[in-house]
């Protein structure tokens, strides 16, 4: 399975931030301008911790520029804990999709950790996805930089 892993170093305490990233509201202000995905209201603002685990929770159209139809997403959460989650959800273009992230104290702010690994449904498709997912989640992470003032 294709693996990616970035992590950012933010001047904020996890507590600070928390309610923030570990949110689909948290997600959606990371993805945008470039993606955006659908979330039933009452999944909108509710702390990851507070979802069930192990079932499927909802469906989410992932829209590209907030706009066209690119995929389907089952959420799926494995685990949740005070400092992270892990996801194990699939999509019409994946048949595994498996997200980690955590935060972690580090001196006065934090580091922030994604780690994911995909199963594309057609092998070929992670030459292509790869790289899309790898900016993607750059792109959130700059998000975050920004929002949160990163660590020089």
């Amino acid at each position: 399975m294709p693996v990616l892993e970035i992590k950012s170093e933010l001047d904020a305490e996890p507590d600070q931030i928390k309610a923030d990233i570990f949110s689909m509201q948290g997600v959606n202000y990371e993805l945008l301008p470039l993606v955006k995905m659908t979330v039933p209201r009452a999944w909108r603002k509710a702390p990851v911790n507070d979802w069930p685990r192990n079932v499927r929770i909802f469906t989410s159209v992932i829209l590209l520029f907030g706009l066209l139809p690119a995929d389907l997403h089952v959420f799926r959460l494995k685990d949740a804990w005070d400092n992270g989650f892990e996801e194990e959800s699939k999509s019409l273009m994946n048949r595994k999709w498996n997200h980690r992230r955590t935060i972690e104290r580090q001196g006065a702010g934090c580091v922030i950790t994604d780690k994911v690994e995909f199963l594309p449904r057609l092998g070929i498709m992670g030459v292509v996805t790869k790289p899309i997912y790898a900016a993607v989640f750059r792109h959130r992470h700059g998000r975050l930089r920004a929002r949160y003032a990163a660590r020089s």
